[in-house]
């Protein structure tokens, strides 16, 4: 009968324990880092919940905007007044209730000739060249935020086939024939005006009332756990030697 049973205690290799002792001191540091990242997103969530509940102030100024443009805010609540361009730009791929979509972005004419690329929100991938038009004057409420700024592994866009993956403002206005256009993104939250009509087909607002996700913690807790599973690797390749018995 051959049992594995310990033997005896062995001493690590010098090279093997290095190497382990700062693997773990990396995984520890990014644990840490994550860590830190939650608390940071913990705090952004909070002030969000905040200012969501607060009432949306009077009408934003065409300076108010562009001061805002140049300040470091992450968000700002406002109210807005124009109209939007008959252009949008289905951006993606963006998922709601684990459906595949987009998110539609319209430039928004201010009344004083600006223009604020507005997201209206989410329709289904199948719905993505059928959004309806909105016509007139319109008011409309939601939260500014600064343009995100995509990672190299974001595909470039396609204009020509209307394929869209990162804002582009340059060559979105180019497409709208609009001008001026503010670099922030409008999250919209509710439109309203005289000619505005609801559809099928329109976005879904509800589904953008941006928060940042915040899975840090598991990120962390995942770092440790590789640092554990790293220690008794270690342990039953270089400490612990076993022997067959008789």
């Amino acid at each position: 009968m051959n049992d594995a049973v310990p033997k005896k205690w062995r001493k690590p290799p010098l090279a093997a324990t290095i190497s382990m002792l700062v693997a773990l001191a990396i995984l520890f540091a990014l644990s840490q880092w994550q860590f830190k990242r939650q608390n940071w997103k913990d705090n952004i969530i909070e002030q969000l919940d905040q200012a969501y509940a607060l009432p949306v102030p009077p009408e934003m100024t065409l300076e108010d905007i562009e001061a805002l443009a140049q300040s470091d805010a992450p968000y700002n609540v406002a109210r807005l007044k124009g109209r939007y361009a008959q252009t949008y730009f289905p951006i993606g791929p963006r998922t709601s209730d684990g459906k595949p979509g987009y998110h539609i972005l319209n430039p928004f004419v201010l009344e004083g000739g600006s223009v604020v690329l507005v997201n209206r929100g989410w329709v289904a991938q199948d719905k993505k060249d059928d959004v309806p038009p909105v016509y007139g004057d319109l008011q409309i409420s939601g939260l500014f935020r600064p343009l995100d700024k995509p990672s190299s592994f974001v595909p470039q866009n396609d204009p020509e086939k209307n394929i869209w993956y990162r804002v582009d403002l340059p060559t979105m206005e180019q497409i709208a024939r609009v001008e001026k256009m503010v670099p922030l993104v409008f999250y919209a939250r509710l439109e309203e005006g005289p000619l505005y009509m609801t559809s099928e087909n329109a976005p879904v607002q509800e589904q953008i009332s941006w928060k940042p996700q915040n899975n840090h913690r598991s990120y962390a807790l995942f770092w440790l756990e590789m640092g554990g599973a790293l220690l008794v690797i270690f342990y039953l390749r270089f400490v612990h030697v076993w022997r067959a018995r008789a």
